[in-house]
């Protein structure tokens, strides 16, 4: 089934105006282009680099773990709904008991944190290798494994800020989502060649060890108890990360911008076996090439799209790249029926993201150190429920109005992050001891146009109250 032409509009009139939204949005992306191809520098801290080398060793295991499961789950019960619930396993603690065990974390080092994170998760995977639980166990051993994802995410997203300067965090960050981003494909792509060249269980082995590496790398990263004198309880920690994105207006806006993007790029990527087949008639083949575009262009927007000037100026400029590419992807795939610009739509969707990576930059220097790890594990739980919730829709928007316009109408919902605009001046949360927010009378007032910033004082201790 294909797509009727929108608007009652014939292919030449739709490739006129096809080009010229094309066109437009290329000369705005050029301004905020950098040098081609510019790789982000690599920052002088050697605990990033520690932490950069083992997070990119514990991507590419656990994304060919996840690969191997599946085949694994497959072979043993030959059902598609346990292969997917499976798959829903390695996200459920997303969805709150993540976050709890963040903050239950938070007492300790997070050099400590990391190490068993990966410990819990290298011998999770022994044991689903050598004992063939049955599957109720399985699964069980799956979701305790699961559970150290969240928690050691969040506080790698946590040591970063605390290890890089502020001059170099913008490029620290650049740098950990190309990497990610790499090693994403990396890992799913050697995870299916190691499981054809081997059994699926010796693969499981294999991605053990990726994590016996991280653990010993990790090990070697400045100790950081980041919480002075007696540990804040649970609850005041998770309340304390949730007041703080009630009340710092440039972090909830920024957070909003990117989980409307998300949802409305995921609305399209996540269908890419319907649109691949509805839409152009392709092989399952050429299905895996569109769905691989996505992050290639994600990586390719990281690498070109410049996060100079202040933090307004950085938000402004991807969060305009962001709405436009959604804008060129929804005109490409009006022309669907040629191959060509369904691949270039997909390629686009990449530049969707961009909104993502300038909110970790912008957010990230704006949590108080006492609550850090547990504000980064709430945003990882808002952007899987903004990837899941965009996929859905996706879904339900190509059921009511067709694959073609369905695909636009969720396209359409990027342009929403437009209202998700940063003021000129907004207030801003200083840090409270014990993990306890300030109140109103004591909030600050910070201009984003103002270039200066705060004396760095020790990175133990820092609280990121300036803006580049």
């Amino acid at each position: 089934m294909r797509s009727e032409p929108l608007g009652g509009c014939g292919h030449t009139s739709k490739r006129s105006n096809a080009a010229i939204v094309t066109f437009t949005w290329a000369v705005y992306a050029r301004r905020s282009v950098k040098a081609a191809l510019a790789f982000p520098r690599l920052p002088d801290s050697r605990d990033f680099r520690k932490v950069w080398i083992a997070s990119i060793i514990s991507q590419l295991g656990d994304w060919s773990a996840r690969l191997a499961i599946g085949i694994l789950i497959f072979d043993r019960t030959g059902s598609a709904v346990y292969v997917g619930t499976a798959a829903l396993i390695f996200i459920a603690p997303y969805f709150g008991f993540g976050q709890i065990l963040t903050a239950w974390a938070e007492r300790f080092q997070r050099r400590t944190v990391m190490v068993n994170c990966d410990a819990l998760r290298g011998a999770a995977f022994v044991a689903l290798a050598l004992l063939d639980p049955p599957l109720p166990i399985f699964f069980a051993i799956l979701f305790i494994s699961a559970s150290a994802d969240p928690v050691f995410e969040a506080n790698v997203s946590a040591t970063i800020v605390e290890s890089v300067d502020t001059t170099q965090y913008d490029a620290a960050i650049r740098l950990r989502h190309l990497s990610l981003q790499a090693a994403t494909l990396g890992g799913l792509g050697l995870g299916g060649l190691l499981v054809g060249w081997f059994d699926a269980r010796q693969v499981l082995l294999a991605d053990a060890l990726t994590f016996a590496f991280s653990a010993l790398i990790l090990g070697r990263i400045t100790a950081r108890r980041h919480a002075a004198g007696e540990s804040p309880s649970i609850r005041e920690t998770f309340m304390g990360g949730i007041d703080f994105l009630r009340r710092d207006q440039t972090s909830r806006n920024a957070v909003l911008a990117t989980m409307l993007t998300i949802a409305a790029g995921m609305s399209v990527q996540a269908q890419s076996p319907v649109l691949g087949k509805e839409l152009a008639d392709l092989e399952p083949q050429m299905i895996g090439v569109l769905a691989m575009l996505a992050p290639a262009g994600s990586i390719f927007a990281i690498t070109v799209v410049s996060t100079a000037g202040s933090d307004r100026r950085l938000y402004y400029r991807n969060l305009v790249v962001s709405i436009g590419a959604a804008a060129v992807a929804a005109v490409l795939i009006g022309l669907s029926s040629r191959p060509v610009a369904l691949f270039i739509a997909f390629f686009t969707l990449g530049f969707v993201y961009q909104t993502s990576m300038t909110s970790n930059i912008i957010v990230g220097k704006r949590i108080p150190s006492d609550r850090r790890a547990v504000v980064f594990g709430m945003l990882q739980a808002l952007i899987i429920i903004s990837n899941g919730a965009g996929a859905w829709l996706g879904g339900l928007f190509i059921e009511l109005f067709g694959p073609g316009r369905g695909a636009q109408v969720g396209l359409a919902m990027a342009g929403l992050a437009a209202l998700a605009v940063i003021p000129r001046a907004t207030t801003r949360v200083a840090a409270a001891p014990h993990g306890y927010t300030t109140r109103r009378g004591e909030q600050l007032t910070i201009d984003l146009s103002d270039h200066s910033s705060m004396a760095r004082t020790s990175p133990l201790t820092q609280t990121s109250m300036g803006d580049s």
